[in-house]
């Protein structure tokens, strides 16, 4: 079988180290294409297999028609099977669906349905594309399709656990420990961790104010941010505002090092689909203290292997941080490991779309 995935860049972000991850273990057994829209952005880059065929179109910022024509070019060479899109590069495909029939085009949504369009216009084109068979919709949690049926009005969409790659400590695990002695002021502070890039939506602010007030309170404990983004104007903001107990470390490909020395990951999102920081966060064993976003509610049983807040507010979400304080004890970490090993491994993942793509292909024949 040849597949084509195609994504806008291989940046640091959740539906970026899945598409690697999906494509390194579809690549042991199919011809396997990637392609890229930018240049610059591509952290994970460097983790694709290495008979994975990637390929960046080098397109300009913004929809534009030579970045459609480039893709026709390369398909028009490759003829693949299947093409697999992620997030909005949908609105790149939706002509060429039209041009070429025999293709089967599958789009991965990796959010909330209702959230991820962004306008009406491609709300329209999305629903089109989807009640005409032209695009397989697959969701990543059972929330997530939920909110298709209800966003669409249809069920037409499959529904696949995101996965993620096994995980183990990088080459740079012993950097990472020498980095966080010297950053730590007590041996005995309970250590936390968020991973995303800067955004309104991550709701950070909420976090950075759940931290500086435990701290005021005289808890020990220290919380590291890692991800892009935190150099922009209201980025900036937020780290003035954050106390010297947290502490922004950039971006890093190594992030998952982070998890195995942090005792809990905070995700305090409001929204999410099925995020892949939540599963690194269980095959690491670091227990995630989450709000109830999709994936979220449909992976964490509270107290039991991990914690979900009430709601999306500070005091909700301090509220769950002082459970967690107050019982640390109480999830083991071999414990999360089991529920990544169950449901989150990328061969079960990769399985399901393999499964998903022999389907779509025999039902043309």
């Amino acid at each position: 079988m040849k597949i084509l995935q195609i994504i806008y860049t291989l940046g640091a972000g959740g539906a970026e180290r899945f598409v690697v991850d999906l494509s390194n273990e579809l690549v042991k057994k199919h011809e396997l294409h990637l392609i890229t829209f930018y240049n610059e952005d591509n952290l994970f880059a460097n983790y694709l297999d290495i008979n994975i065929k990637n390929k960046c179109i080098d397109s300009e910022r913004g929809f534009n028609l030579k970045a459609i024509l480039k893709i026709q070019k390369i398909i028009n060479e490759i003829k693949p099977d299947i093409i697999h899109c992620h997030l909005s590069v949908i609105l790149y495909l939706s002509p060429l669906a039209f041009l070429y029939p025999r293709i089967k085009f599958i789009h991965t949504i990796h959010s909330d349905a209702q959230r991820e369009p962004g306008t009406k216009f491609q709300k329209y084109i999305r629903k089109l594309l989807y009640n005409l068979s032209l695009f397989k919709a697959v969701t990543i949690s059972p929330s997530c399709h939920n909110s298709f049926v209800e966003y669409y009005k249809s069920n037409k969409a499959y529904m696949i656990y995101n996965g993620r790659a096994n995980i183990e400590p990088s080459e740079l695990f012993e950097n990472c420990k020498i980095e966080l002695y010297d950053i730590l002021n007590e041996t005995n502070e309970l250590l936390f961790v968020h991973v995303a890039r800067y955004n309104k939506l991550k709701n950070q602010e909420v976090l950075i104010k759940v931290f500086n007030r435990l701290i005021k309170e005289n808890y020990k404990i220290s919380l590291l941010i890692i991800g892009a983004g935190f150099d922009s104007t209201e980025g900036r903001a937020l780290k003035k505002l954050a106390t010297s107990s947290v502490y922004f470390l950039g971006s890093k490909a190594n992030a998952t090092d982070y998890m195995y020395f942090a005792d809990a990951f905070c995700l305090p999102s409001i929204y999410e689909g099925m995020p892949i920081s939540l599963i690194e966060s269980f095959a690491t064993g670091c227990v995630p203290i989450c709000t109830p976003t999709n994936g979220a509610i449909d992976t964490i049983i509270n107290g039991v292997n991990g914690y979900l807040s009430n709601g999306f507010s500070e005091n909700d979400y301090y509220a769950s941080l002082k459970s967690f304080i107050n019982s640390k004890s109480m999830i083991s970490r071999q414990s999360l490991k089991e529920v990544y090993t169950k449901n989150f491994t990328i061969e079960v993942c990769s399985q399901k779309y393999e499964d998903l793509f022999n389907e779509i292909i025999k039902k043309q024949l």
